[in-house]
């Protein structure tokens, strides 16, 4: 069960850091300092997992 867990963990984890670079890649095609907040905050919150 733990083994099940640990890697959905990172599965998650792997998500989670694709949808912040596409994040950062839609900022730097629109230049849009709203996009930048919300993937640079979700860059912070990822980065201790």
């Amino acid at each position: 069960m733990f083994k099940e867990l640990f890697e959905g963990y990172i599965l998650l984890n792997v998500v989670f850091a694709i949808l912040t670079i596409v994040l950062i890649v839609t900022w730097s095609i629109t230049k849009n300092s709203k996009f930048a907040q919300l993937a640079f905050a979700s860059f912070i919150i990822a980065l201790p997992f």
